[in-house]
C-alpha cells in the first residue's frame, strides 16, 4: 500500500474516531468544533514535499469567532472546512509553536511504517497538547489573553475589536491609536485599523 493510502486508512481507522469523541465534525483531514461563537478547527496538514514513497504531515490549528468577523464587517464563511480560505482567525497556529523546539513537529509514514505507532504519536499530541489547548480558547476574554501571551506571533490589531466586544471601548480605543503609531512599511496596515476603527466608531486622530 503506497504511504498516501496507509494515511488515509489511518486518518479513518484511528485519528476520525478521536475527534468524534470530543465532538468535532469532521471532513477528511479537517476537524471542526462549533459552538455559538467560538469555531476550532484542526487540520492534519500535508508536507509541502511529499512523493508517492513518503507522506508526511502535522497538525495546524484555527481559532475563530463569529462575534468578531461580524464586528469587522466579514460574512461567516458557508463552510468551516475550507481551511485555507478562513481569513481573519483570531489564533492560527502549528503543532511546531506549541511543542518543544527539540523535537520534529510531525509525522512521516513509508512503505514500512506501521500506521498504528503513527497514530498513537498522533494521538498522544492531541491529547497532551493541541486539546488542552484549544479548549481553553472558549471565550473572547481566554483568546485576547492568549493573544497577549503569544506575543509577536499573533496579530494585535485583533485586540481593538475583542476589547470592543468585552465592552472596554476605552482599551478598544488605546490599543487603536498604539497600532495607529506603529511604524509599519505595509502600505495595507493603517487603512485596515481605519476600516476597524470606522466600523466600531472609534475616535479618528485629525492628523
Amino acid at each position: 500500500m503506497l504511504p498516501k493510502e496507509m494515511y488515509k486508512l489511518m486518518l479513518k481507522a484511528y485519528i476520525k474516531p478521536i475527534f468524534k469523541d470530543k465532538g468535532y465534525k469532521t471532513k477528511g483531514n479537517i476537524f471542526v468544533k462549533e459552538s455559538d461563537n467560538i469555531i476550532q478547527i484542526i487540520h492534519l496538514i500535508p508536507g509541502t514535499w511529499n512523493t508517492k514513497d513518503e507522506n508526511s504531515f502535522t497538525i495546524d490549528l484555527k481559532i475563530c469567532s463569529k462575534e468578531f468577523l461580524k464586528a469587522i464587517g466579514e460574512e461567516l464563511p458557508n463552510n468551516w472546512f475550507s481551511y485555507n480560505t478562513i481569513i481573519n482567525p483570531l489564533i492560527e497556529c502549528a503543532l511546531e509553536n506549541l511543542k518543544s523546539s527539540w523535537s520534529y513537529p510531525g509525522y512521516t509514514i513509508r512503505e514500512d511504517t506501521d500506521i498504528k505507532n503513527v497514530a498513537m504519536e498522533v494521538k498522544k499530541d492531541l491529547e497532551e497538547i493541541i486539546f488542552p489547548y484549544v479548549e481553553k480558547l472558549n471565550s473572547i476574554n481566554e483568546i485576547l489573553n492568549e493573544i497577549e501571551h503569544l506575543g509577536f506571533r499573533a496579530n494585535f490589531t485583533h485586540k481593538i475589536t475583542l476589547y470592543y466586544l468585552l465592552n472596554k471601548k476605552d482599551m478598544a480605543q488605546k490599543e487603536f491609536l498604539k497600532c495607529w503609531m506603529s511604524e509599519t512599511l505595509n502600505p495595507n496596515y493603517k487603512p485596515r485599523i481605519l476600516k476597524i476603527a470606522n466600523k466600531l466608531g472609534l475616535e479618528i486622530p485629525t492628523n
